[in-house]
């Protein structure tokens, strides 16, 4: 009777380790019996095995299919292949499955690999990758790193599980692009008894050069200590921190670090910058990431500023004459340029410029002018100050205090008036006629209806008043003179077209406008008129001085 044969290749026989690849050959297979010189082939339907012709010699051999995978720990540990034998002289073989054993192998543990990004220049300390090991078998997992490699890098033990892989202290200058010593790293791996070798490779990336700006701030010609004349702003594609060093005007500046990271350039305490000076116009610096470095020069931006004038008023009366002063001006210049100062063609005309030791100008009355309250040029001076690049200029109130004018009348029927100011009217005898602005009506003649009755067409009631001389108007009392005025008693003055009471002296009638003077006051005796007003006015004794 004919019967496959199988010839195990294996050891123990008919069994297959969990790791084998396929291809892997399990051994040849054979035909016992059968009729004289009748030869067979062999089939299997199985997916994790096979029967090939290898070399095509007419023996045929047992081999893992492609794809196929084994795991002692988690799959089948057996199999039973059904494999048939077919002669060509039609003898068919039909046997008893063949049995496979899978073999336990101690496998080699997984290890994630840590793609992490390393710069270029990583330094001493810095972690470059982590080992975290799985193995199949729950094995402990050591490491032990190359003679080669421990020359560049340190393990260090998590206390997890978990190895990490550090720059060693020796590479001071940091991990470096183009050293395959720095890029790679060999472990000897030990797990269960059994060792390998396994290199890894590190995703070491070029380091890139930190970018340095810097904004200048214009500045004055002359700039002195203190100034902030920039802002330096570095950064670094890499994220890393960035430091500063003066290498050119360390002398001159200081840099100050910002709230916002940015640092400041001042200009160092004890300088004073000069524009004329090459030195003074320019600094460099190096700004380094901690591994690259670069250097930059930069120039400050330097501008001609304005002058600042200043006016400082003096206090004057109406009437200064020639070369009164009523001013005093002052520009400061940053650049310390040369100042001209110039006057208005109309203030030319009332002032001049006088240089004083404090390095500025006065202003003063002119000569052959009297400054006049009334005259509104006399008010105000203007003037332009030039450095030669800027010209500014400003005009500036005189502080000129007004003069009490007196403006009088005479016998005869006058029309007086007073100015803008505050003037005191004197109508003296005649029927005459006052107008005024902020005035003081004097009334010093003894009244006459008929020829002494003044008339007062813009009396005002809050701004004006109405003197009276105690030597024509005696019931009015003692009090009261021309330089210390006495105000009225407001018993001796009634509002009507005549005295209630016997010592209602002086009376407004509201409806003529007629203001009088009554000597017995409700007496028999008949009132003088004085002056003439405007109807309606509120009049009170408050308006009432006697002189």
């Amino acid at each position: 009777m004919a019967a496959i044969v199988f010839m195990s290749a294996t050891t123990p026989l008919n069994t297959l380790p969990e790791d084998a690849d396929a291809g892997t050959v399990l051994g040849t297979l054979g035909v016992s019996g059968g009729e004289a010189g009748e030869t067979f082939a062999f089939t299997l339907d199985d997916p994790n095995f096979a029967i090939a012709d290898t070399n095509r010699d007419g023996i045929f051999e047992l081999v893992v299919k492609a794809g196929a995978e084994f795991d002692y720990e988690d799959g089948p540990r057996f199999f039973g292949l059904p494999i048939k034998a077919t002669g060509n002289s039609g003898t068919t073989v039909d046997g008893p499955p063949l049995a496979i054993q899978i073999a336990d192998v101690n496998e080699r543990p997984y290890i994630p690999p840590d793609e992490r990004d390393v710069h270029e220049g990583a330094l001493p300390g810095t972690e470059v990758y982590r080992l975290v090991a799985e193995d199949p078998e729950g094995d402990i997992v050591t490491y032990e790193l190359s003679e080669d490699s421990e020359k560049v890098f340190d393990l260090v033990d998590n206390k997890d599980g978990s190895w990490s892989v550090v720059v060693d202290p020796s590479v001071t200058g940091g991990l470096r692009l183009g050293n395959d010593a720095h890029e790679r790293f060999v472990l000897t791996i030990t797990h269960g008894g059994d060792t390998y070798e396994d290199t890894f490779d590190l995703s070491l990336s070029e380091n890139l050069e930190p970018e340095i700006d810097f904004t200048a701030i214009p500045v004055s010609q002359v700039t002195p200590s203190g100034t902030r004349v920039g802002t330096l702003l570095a950064t670094d594609p890499d994220g890393h921190a960035i430091t500063y060093k003066l290498i050119e005007g360390q002398d001159l500046f200081d840099l100050v670090k910002n709230a916002d990271g940015t640092w400041g350039v001042f200009v160092k305490a004890g300088v004073t910058l000069d524009y004329t000076r090459a030195e003074h116009r320019v600094f460099a610096v190096i700004a380094g990431d901690g591994f690259n470095e670069v250097e930059k020069t930069f120039f400050l931006t330097f501008v001609n500023k304005e002058p600042a004038l200043t006016f400082t008023s003096a206090q004057v009366a109406e009437g200064a004459q020639g070369d009164t002063v009523v001013g005093k001006l002052l520009a400061i210049d940053p650049e310390n340029d040369e100042m001209t100062y110039t006057l208005s063609p109309e203030s030319a005309k009332l002032f001049a410029l006088l240089e004083n030791e404090q390095g500025g100008y006065d202003i003063v009355v002119r000569d052959g002018v009297v400054l006049d309250y009334e005259d509104p040029t006399h008010h105000r001076v203007s003037v332009t100050v030039s450095d030669g690049t800027h010209t500014i200029g400003g005009t500036f109130e005189i502080a000129l205090t007004d003069r009490i004018d007196t403006v009088t009348g005479t016998s005869r029927n006058d029309i007086l008036k007073g100015g803008k100011g505050s003037d005191i009217v004197k109508g003296l005898a005649g029927k005459d006629r006052l107008y005024g602005g902020r005035k003081t009506f004097v009334f010093d003649t003894k009244p006459n209806k008929k020829t002494n009755v003044d008339s007062i067409w813009d009396y005002d009631v809050p701004n004006d008043s109405l003197w009276l001389d105690n030597k024509v108007f005696a019931k009015l009392g003692k009090s009261g003179s021309l330089t210390k005025p006495a105000a009225l008693n407001k018993a001796f003055f009634k509002v009507g077209d005549k005295a209630k009471d016997k010592n209602d002296y002086l009376t407004y009638d509201k409806k003529t406008g007629i203001f009088s003077y009554d000597v017995d006051g409700s007496g028999a005796k008949e009132a003088i008129d004085i002056a003439r007003l405007k109807k309606g006015l509120a009049l009170t004794a408050k308006e009432f001085f006697v002189i």
